[in-house]
């Protein structure tokens, strides 16, 4: 049926002129639509990214974080702006030492459509920073702390570990420091050691941590020691069948220990003690043993005694004597 073969071809060149004039308009609508629609301006912020900075250099100064911007366009294009994704990078590949400055080109910023929009405003124009020699170097760390322990009692040491960690950044700053702190511990009314995971400060400083980014802080609280004497205490000679001197028979005890212990004591609980058990007869030289007896009789001894050593002559008794000579 050669009518019908030809009936499509007949129905697309049916008002053909006018079809296509149609197309030609609906086109150049979208154009004008897309393209010469009234413009607007816009506010937006850039990200400052440095890259490729050279391994031996630090940066020593503050850079801005964000480049601000005014960019002006259609509508359409505008909106299709990802703002966060909108980044300037400043390539450092070939920098060296010093104060440094870049100016900051619109066209090198990333994000934009590569055409339609133009930057009206920029700011910062330029972007300046220093860069300097970075070194590395141990150091050791200081616990920082904040208040103080409970009445009686006092820090006796600080320890961490690790106690030494390693640092790199600028010269100027790395040699000129002592030591890195950790962040401030309360240690205020505590009545025990203290033990805790705690990071390092290193804020406002261009220097960063090599290794170790905390330390486990060790700080060893323990009662405030007291001193007191108690005059003219007996000496006692135990487990002997001996007869038995002391020279000198009483002795000034001068005790130094917590300062609750301390206060609570008395006389009568301290026996100044020499224990005989396995000494021949003769002249010996010796300290006594200190004996404390608190609740339950049970036995303590304060730290820090001072005590003389005493001379005790151990003889034979009369009747003994006699039998032996027999």
């Amino acid at each position: 049926m050669p009518g019908l073969s030809k009936l499509p071809q007949r129905l697309l060149l049916h008002n053909g002129a006018l079809k296509l004039l149609s197309f030609v308009f609906a086109v150049a609508l979208w154009f004008y639509v897309f393209y010469q629609m009234p413009e607007s301006e816009e506010p937006m912020e850039v990200t400052l990214v440095l890259t490729n900075m050279p391994s031996n250099l630090v940066r020593t100064s503050d850079i801005p974080g964000k480049i601000n911007i005014i960019a002006k366009g259609p509508n359409a294009k505008l909106q299709q702006i990802k703002k966060d994704r909108l980044i300037y990078e400043l390539d450092l590949a070939n920098a060296g030492q010093g104060n440094l400055s870049f100016k900051v080109i619109d066209t090198r910023i990333k994000g934009l459509p590569l055409s339609g929009i133009r930057i009206l405003q920029i700011s910062p124009t330029e972007v300046t920073l220093s860069l300097a020699e970075r070194i590395e170097r141990t150091v050791p760390v200081e616990i920082v702390t904040r208040g103080g322990p409970a009445k009686n009692f006092s820090v006796e040491e600080k320890s961490s570990k690790p106690d030494l960690v390693k640092i790199s950044g600028a010269r100027s700053e790395v040699e000129n420091l002592k030591a890195v702190a950790t962040e401030v511990i309360d240690i205020a009314g505590l009545r025990e050691s203290y033990e805790g995971q705690h990071q390092l400060d290193l804020r406002g400083r261009h220097i960063e941590l090599l290794d170790a980014q905390n330390v486990r802080v060790q700080i060893q609280i323990v009662p405030d020691l007291v001193q007191r004497e108690f005059p003219e205490l007996p000496v006692e000679v135990e487990n002997t069948h001996w007869i038995w001197s002391v020279t000198p028979a009483r002795l000034d005890l001068r005790l130094k220990g917590p300062a609750e212990m301390m206060r609570s004591m008395s006389a009568d609980k301290i026996r100044l003690v020499i224990d005989a058990s396995d000494l021949k007869t003769g002249v010996h030289k010796l300290m006594p043993r200190v004996i404390v007896s608190g609740e339950g009789e049970s036995e303590s001894i304060p730290v820090g005694l001072t005590l003389p050593e005493v001379k005790l002559v151990l003889t034979k008794a009369e009747k003994e004597k006699e039998k032996n000579s027999r």
